[in-house]
């Protein structure tokens, strides 16, 4: 893994308070959220506080989008939100060891399940 390039592209879970920056759902990476929100994720305590002290040793969770060749995070996005902001602003994170991530591969078009499960969790 090369956290700083990666990281980045990772699309943003099923999670509403980080979904809600965009119409479309289940398809923006944590790169567009800081290039199109950036005083947003400035603002955000949860990555203040990760970009201030960020976990060395650091777990991700997510789908891997077999089809689409993509990652979508499902543990980890303040994490990841600090690992793009600090790439944007040209002040990459350094790593002294490559966070590590847990993943599920789903086959085939994954949109109807994304779909089913981010109205699953907009309910909750």
């Amino acid at each position: 893994m090369r956290p700083n390039e990666d990281v980045p592209k990772m699309r943003m879970g099923l999670f509403p308070g980080w979904q809600k920056q965009y119409q479309d759902k289940n398809v923006h990476t944590f790169e567009d959220l800081v290039r199109d929100h950036t005083a947003w994720v400035r603002a955000n305590s949860g990555v203040r506080s990760r970009l201030a002290d960020f976990p060395q040793a650091t777990q991700f969770i997510g789908l891997y989008l077999k089809q689409d060749d993509v990652i979508v995070l499902y543990e980890g996005h303040y994490r990841a939100a600090a690992v793009a902001l600090a790439v944007y602003d040209g002040r990459p994170i350094p790593f002294l060891q490559n966070p590590t991530i847990a993943l599920t591969v789903v086959e085939g078009d994954a949109k109807p399940l994304l779909d089913h499960l981010f109205a699953h969790k907009s309910e909750a």
